[in-house]
């Protein structure tokens, strides 16, 4: 990498290109270094390279290219790369037009368009670190805001490019600027536009007001959030078993809540019950459940969610679960064993049931009702 940079800039826009490949062409033009303002029209463009020519054509006005300024100067080139990773939060409208909170789920599945929606509100907004004041003004080269996929969530990734290394507290006062513009700035005017799926439309925030958001460099995040993340998708992966119809007939002494027509990864489907129930404040304490227990009857996939010490919202559970039923099939084990199986329960337990008996061939609704 070339030590020096000249940068041609438009408004926020700009591109930064090796000195070496320009300086001689701007003095042959009567272009002098160090900073000042010229006309387009004064500089030979031909040594751009491909990604300057494109930058170019986006940003200047095409019937004015030898009036509109530009400004050009020399600088440090980059010399280090800083990553942070904050939240995505994601909302739609469901089919009762109401504006719904929607699972991460769908940010992966829209990927590319979530990220082609950033960029173009990047390219309308251009370098958001020229907003930056001293002393991080000096030491940031450029700043841009993407999305990255870690295992089954998707989260917002701001890269900094640095001309010199930052101290712990420019590192924080920068987290704090990114935080203020993902909540106030770029953040709040990118969520107001709708990212045109095939799920409909989704608009998608780099913010929410939650006690548990955060903008955290890439070693922080891969410890703090990660690593939490890791250790509990550990935990639940080594929880998944496959169990046979007479297991299931000994569990009389049990209680839990089983899913019926539960096709694809049994993974997705604890994780996914997981995370809507946090949501829905169903599970408490931090509470998860651990394991989960598949079993086939009639054709079809079922997934057996134990009760046993799992803080649970017991009554907030039940309205749920008649409230899914047509999506989920959802019952509880002291009335599936009866009314599927034939086998008694404790009363105990039976105390429980809700005593709603699904259709014999009923099929449900797969991962996508945990939207």
């Amino acid at each position: 990498m070339a030590d020096k940079l000249i940068r041609l800039q438009f408004d926020a826009h700009y591109v930064d290109l090796p000195a070496d490949d320009l300086e001689t062409d701007l003095k042959v033009a009567g272009i002098d270094l160090p900073p000042r303002h010229v006309k387009l029209g004064e500089v030979d463009f031909s040594p751009l390279n491909d990604r300057g020519k494109e930058l170019l054509a986006k940003c200047r006005p095409t019937d004015s290219l030898t009036t509109m300024n530009l400004a050009c100067s020399m600088m440090d080139a980059p010399t280090e790369t800083l990553r942070f990773y904050c939240p995505l939060t994601v909302h739609g409208y469901d089919e009762d037009t109401q504006y719904v909170k929607l699972s991460n789920r769908y940010l992966a599945r829209h990927e590319e368009r979530v990220r082609d929606a950033l960029r173009e509100e990047l390219r309308k907004s251009g370098d958001i670190s020229n907003y930056l004041d001293p002393p991080l003004k000096d030491k940031v080269a450029s700043m841009e805001w993407d999305i990255e996929k870690i295992g089954r969530t998707v989260y917002g990734k701001i890269t900094c490019e640095l001309r010199a290394p930052l101290s712990e507290d420019e590192q924080f006062d920068l987290a704090e600027w990114i935080l203020g513009q993902n909540s106030d700035g770029f953040g709040e005017g990118f969520e107001q536009q709708p990212v045109l799926t095939d799920d409909g439309e989704l608009y998608v925030s780099l913010w929410h007001d939650g006690q548990n958001y955060y903008v955290l460099p890439e070693d922080e995040f891969r410890a703090q959030v990660l690593g939490e993340k890791e250790q509990a998708s550990a935990a639940q992966a080594t929880g998944i078993q496959h169990i046979s119809l007479g297991e299931l007939r000994g569990m009389t002494d049990r209680e839990g809540l089983i899913l019926q027509g539960c096709g694809g990864d049994p993974q997705e489907w604890l994780d996914g019950i997981n995370g809507m129930f946090t949501e829905e404040s169903i599970l408490r304490g931090g509470g998860q459940f651990r394991t989960a227990s598949v079993f086939e009857q009639d054709d079809c996939t079922n997934i057996l969610f134990p009760m046993d010490d799992v803080d649970l919202d017991v009554r907030k559970l039940a309205m749920w679960r008649l409230q899914s039923h047509n999506t989920f099939g959802g019952t509880w084990l002291s009335d599936y064993l009866p009314n599927r199986l034939g086998i008694g329960v404790d009363e105990d337990m039976a105390d429980m049931g809700g005593g709603v008996e699904p259709d014999e061939d009923q099929g449900f609704g797969g991962m996508e009702g945990m939207a």
